[in-house]
This record gives C-alpha cells, sequence and structure tokens, in this order.
C-alpha cells in the first residue's frame, strides 16, 4: 500500500505506454490530487506550486509528466518513483511514427520527422533515452533550459533545432549503473511495456490501487506493419542505444525476480485481471459505438440478435 504522505511521481518516459498508464491514474486518484507537469512552465515555477499545495495541507498525491528522474530532490515531500520501460528499438520506431502522424501535437518534431528517416530521426534526439531518464540526466537537461518551459517538447525541439541548447552530453557507463541502480533500490516500482497487464497487477500491489482496467490509449495509428528499414541501419540505432539495450535487459530480469518473489497467487490475479479487463473492452467498445452513431449500433445489435437466434 502507498504512503498517504508521500507524493507518488510517474516518470513518463515517451512511448512506453505511458498515456494509456495516466488513463489509470485518472481513474484511481481524485482529480485535484493530481499534478501533471505543463509545457510552458519551469520546472522550479512548478515545484514550488507543489510545495505551496503540500505546505497548505492540499497537497498534490501524484505528479505525471514527461520529467526524469530527480523530482526529490526539490520537493519537500518524500517521493516515491514509478515508471515503464519498453524494449528501445520499439521505443524509438513508436516515436517516430507518433512524431509523424501528429502534427497538430507539436508541428516543428511533426515535420523534422517526416524529413528525416528513421536512422537521421534516431541520430537527432537524445540516445539512449530510458537511462538519461532514470538516471538523472534528463531532469538535469530539461532544468539547464533556463527561464521558459522546462519541458521535455521544448528540449527535443532544442535538440533537433539547435536553439538554446548546448547538446547531451555524453551518455556514459557510470549513467547506466546509476539507472540500474535507481531502478533496483530507489524507484518504488516499474512495469514493462510488453508485459502491461502483470505490469498493472504489480502496481496495485505495491500502490494498493483498485481501478486498473484500461483500454490501450495513443498506440500510433497510421504506424506501417512493416518498418523498411535496413538491418544496418537497425544495427547502427541499438548500437547508438546500447546502455538502453543493457538497461532493458536488467529491468527484465528484476521485474521477473520480483514477480517470482510475490506470493504463489499473483499469477492467478494477473489471469483474473486479463479476463476482466478483456470484459472492460468490449464494453467501451460499445459504449464507444451506441455515443457515435445510436441509428447504425441499433442495426448492428439487430443483426447480432438474428445470428445468435438463427
Amino acid at each position: 500500500m502507498s504512503d498517504p504522505q508521500r507524493l507518488v511521481v510517474f516518470v513518463h518516459i515517451p512511448k512506453a505506454a505511458g498515456t494509456t498508464l495516466v488513463s489509470i491514474i485518472e481513474q484511481e486518484y481524485r482529480p485535484r490530487s493530481i499534478y501533471r507537469f505543463r509545457h510552458a512552465h519551469t520546472i522550479e515555477e512548478q515545484v514550488e506550486e507543489i510545495n505551496r499545495a503540500a505546505a497548505d495541507r492540499n497537497g498534490y498525491e501524484i505528479v505525471t509528466g514527461h520529467i526524469g528522474y530527480g523530482l526529490h530532490e526539490l520537493v519537500e515531500q518524500p517521493v516515491s518513483y514509478f515508471t515503464m520501460l519498453r524494449e528501445p528499438l520499439a521505443l524509438l520506431i513508436s516515436r517516430y511514427h507518433y512524431r509523424r502522424n501528429h502534427p497538430r501535437q507539436n508541428p516543428v518534431l511533426a515535420q523534422h520527422a517526416k524529413r528525416s528517416s528513421l536512422l537521421e530521426f534516431g541520430r537527432s534526439i537524445e540516445d539512449n533515452t530510458m537511462t538519461r531518464f532514470l538516471s538523472g540526466a534528463e531532469f538535469e537537461a530539461q532544468a539547464s533550459l533556463g527561464p521558459g518551459a522546462a519541458s521535455f517538447q521544448r528540449l527535443q525541439i532544442a535538440r533537433v533545432t539547435g536553439e538554446g541548447f548546448q547538446g547531451d552530453p555524453a551518455c556514459t557507463p557510470e549513467m547506466l549503473e546509476t539507472a540500474k541502480a535507481n531502478l533496483r533500490d530507489r524507484i518504488g516500482a516499474f512495469g514493462i511495456t510488453e508485459r502491461f497487464d502483470v505490469s498493472m497487477v504489480l502496481m496495485s500491489h505495491v500502490f494498493g490501487w483498485k481501478k486498473i482496467n484500461y483500454v490501450r490509449q495513443n498506440t500510433g495509428e497510421g504506424k506501417p506493419h512493416k518498418d523498411p528499414v535496413s538491418r544496418d541501419d537497425m544495427a547502427a540505432l541499438r548500437a547508438r542505444n546500447a546502455f538502453d539495450v543493457e538497461l532493458y535487459a536488467h529491468a527484465c530480469e528484476l521485474f521477473e525476480e520480483r514477480i517470482q518473489a510475490l506470493e504463489p497467487g499473483f499469477r492467478d490475479k494477473v489471469d483474473r485481471f486479463r479476463s476482466m479487463n478483456a470484459v472492460h473492452g468490449r464494453l467501451n467498445q460499445w459504449q464507444t459505438r451506441i455515443a457515435r452513431s445510436p441509428q447504425s449500433t441499433v442495426r448492428w445489435l439487430g443483426r447480432v440478435k438474428r445470428k445468435v437466434l438463427s
């Protein structure tokens, strides 16, 4: 169970099922208890807001946003972190297609992605994203932007344009070891995107969450089934993100160890959750269909009824 005095911080690594997880957070926590890091404010301004709310005894319970490990150094409450990790090349490919297919969210990054091959895109953004987020390097990079919006999106624009940003420091073996140590000793819980259901049951065990049913969000519609990327390009991207490859392998091993250490009935809980969430997903589809087109829904239900009775 989570400590009500602690501030729970979600280290939202981009395109690692974070938007789906945020939808679960919004079910579990009162709206006023959720603090969302915003694009238009500095880290310092937002930390002041969090600390002011805590001093008024009306503090936030949970923080979400594309912000790296490190917030505990600035807020006055004790912090419990959690995060999600994903296979590094799948993460990069998803980010690439997401930027290409969502120009309204950030036109600069969308145009950059559309002009770039996957290899060019992968070389223009930060390498070893997960290692940087979990070692504290990404938090420092966001804070280094100074006055204005110290947000992940602004940092991404600065990286691809070179404006107002001197470049990321090289990712080092020391950063990797720090990320591993944080994951093992300082992050209260973490999940693996490829094992999302198991991850959610684990989160519910650690934080006492009760409402973990979900429908997948922000899954990169428009992404091709097969990416026309050469083996050489994939090898180059894997080499560029070698620390993330090692961190992800370490995380998968640690994740399995933690699952094995839980009570024998844990896997039964996962099976029950999957069954319940499948029903939740079908109900959501029906609700969406009814909301979008009541008349076509009636006709569709009629066809289903005729098939059942025939």
